[in-house]
């Protein structure tokens, strides 16, 4: 089979005039949270929704030795086959910042002439999408486009905090695989939801359009993106994570750590740009290359972060930010600086 990588290029360097594209770079990947897929069993989500899953780790372009010698700091047990992130820190993300390893970890990866990446792609929005955009398609004005995000976010928001309801509700519609005939009454049910919220002056403009736009969808009975679906998978897999870095930096290459799911996805596979097959990426077990499981601990880090930001208000976030330590403050200083770099 053969997978076409989309035209990104263009739009980043219109976003980041200053983004290098074309360059050799060295891209090392591990992941977490990776539940393969997502959906909805015996009336609950079969993973925590507010996880994300996140892909990234290490990438520079010249060639960076690793130096043991870190490894001799951390003071690990002899029996230690790699590093992961366990070896590393422990608990919630305000917990890991408390590690003395990770302060050794985030240095070192600021003194060398290495970056990290990462993509972070959460659950439950990335469930939600399809609602808006099969919206949207019955809409003839492109200016609706303008507010896309903010209505994607909003709908987040809303069923984020009304998880139970509307696990109700795409079980009884087998979401996301809407039947023609149900179509009315799924969006009739959902636009419901939104009654106790529109009053909100932060979520009233983004939910009345949202509202008004899945009135049109009731009036064409139509949700292009909403059909022809497996009942209640919400997603299939994370394979598109793994095969855009591969087609955006196309001249560079990309070591991911071994993950059968994705290996066997990817075997038939031929990776295309424009008429140029893309081979520039590998498999690699981890027990053999330092700098993935260097990857391991920060998307390990990114991971916990990420679930903290999903898990806490802007208030409550503000308020634990005030009682940190100082060696808290040191690696989130430390990891600010690595994220900045």
């Amino acid at each position: 089979m053969d997978f076409q990588c989309k035209d990104d290029d263009l739009l980043i360097i219109e976003q980041y005039p200053e983004a290098n594209l074309s360059t050799k770079y060295h891209f090392f990947y591990d992941e977490t949270n990776n539940i393969r897929k997502f959906y909805l069993k015996d009336n609950r989500f079969n993973s925590n929704c507010l996880d994300n899953f996140v892909l990234g780790g290490i990438v520079f372009e010249e060639v960076q030795y690793f130096d043991e010698q870190f490894i001799s700091s951390l003071k690990l047990q002899n029996n230690t086959e790699e590093i992961k992130f366990k070896n590393i820190a422990h608990g919630k993300f305000l917990d890991c910042l408390k590690s003395e390893n990770l302060m050794k970890f985030l240095e070192y990866l600021n003194s060398k002439d290495i970056y990290v990446h990462y993509s972070s792609f959460n659950l439950l929005y990335w469930s939600l999408i399809d609602i808006v955009e099969s919206a949207e398609e019955n809409c003839d004005s492109n200016n609706i486009y303008e507010h896309d995000k903010e209505m994607k976010n909003t709908l987040y928001s809303v069923v984020k905090q009304n998880q139970k309801q509307f696990i109700n509700l795409f079980i009884k519609y087998s979401y996301p695989n809407i039947k023609q005939e149900d179509i009315q009454s799924f969006i009739k049910e959902l636009v419901s939801s939104f009654y106790k919220y529109i009053s909100d002056p932060e979520m009233h403009f983004d939910l009345q359009m949202l509202k008004g736009l899945l009135e049109l969808a009731i009036e064409n009975n139509r949700l292009l993106f909403l059909s022809a679906e497996e009942d209640y998978v919400l997603l299939k897999d994370f394979l598109q994570e793994y095969l855009r870095p591969i087609g955006l930096f196309s001249n560079s290459v990309h070591i991911f750590d071994e993950e059968a799911f994705i290996m066997g996805k990817m075997k038939d596979i031929r990776i295309l740009k424009g008429s140029r097959e893309l081979k520039n990426f590998s498999f690699v077990d981890s027990t053999k290359e330092r700098w993935i499981q260097m990857s391991d601990v920060f998307v390990g880090l990114i991971g916990r972060l990420k679930m903290y930001l999903n898990k806490n208000s802007f208030n409550e976030i503000e308020v634990s930010l005030c009682k940190l330590n100082n060696r808290q403050k040191d690696n989130l200083r430390l990891l600010s600086r690595l994220l900045n770099k």
